[in-house]
């Protein structure tokens, strides 16, 4: 789910998913700086890069040497996209993540404890040279049903009236609180009634 900021129909976020050939699941959430049109022009090679090169089952240290590649070659100076990256291997349970600049992505059993944080370790996507880039991800195992939420900063930043976020706690007790089937509505309803009847701030997105 996304929601602009800037009531222009462009958003500064994009959420994708895509299957590689050998049955992996690829999701990317990207967070590019700004709003509206300006940001969302970033975006759009990354969306066919992405589902170019999991297409043809490329590594997600590949992915992101070519998602940095074509922002710093395609934007101005002060542009660059913050980019979460995760690979799922149903065969063999072993989930990998990379997160450059994004919130941590929360990683929930199904009883709602709390597995892992994958927190950004890197630079978002476009700073620095290829060279530069540490493309190293976070490789674990899983023994049972679990869950993946990632978000953009967007969507934890959400304020009242008060001009108070919502932070990453509140959400996380939202998600644990409730059962694996209503966690990501229940996560929605808490940035809505956050949020109340005031506009948001920046594109959120999870």
């Amino acid at each position: 789910v996304s929601r602009n900021a800037v009531p222009d129909g462009w958003s500064g976020d994009l959420v994708a998913a895509q299957r590689a050939p050998n049955g992996d699941l690829y999701v990317i959430l990207a967070d590019a700086t700004g709003h509206g049109l300006a940001a969302a022009m970033n975006l759009l090679p990354l969306s066919r890069i992405f589902y170019r090169m999991v297409d043809k089952g490329f590594a997600l240290s590949a992915m992101l040497r070519e998602l940095n590649g074509v922002i710093r070659e395609q934007s101005t100076a002060d542009r660059f996209v913050a980019v979460t990256l995760a690979r799922a291997d149903t065969r063999n349970r072993i989930l990998e993540v990379w997160n450059g600049g994004n919130p941590p992505a929360i990683w929930l059993r199904a009883s709602g404890e709390v597995l892992r944080l994958f927190k950004s370790t890197n630079l978002a996507l476009g700073i620095v040279e290829n060279s530069q880039v540490d493309v190293r991800t976070e490789v674990v195992q899983w023994d049972e049903a679990a869950q993946l939420f990632l978000f953009s900063d967007g969507f934890v930043e959400a304020e009242n009236a008060a001009s108070e976020p919502i932070g990453l706690d509140a959400l996380i007790a939202r998600l644990t609180m409730n059962t694996p089937g209503k966690r990501f509505l229940a996560a929605v309803q808490a940035v809505q009634d956050q949020l109340g009847d005031w506009p948001a701030h920046d594109d959120m997105s999870l």
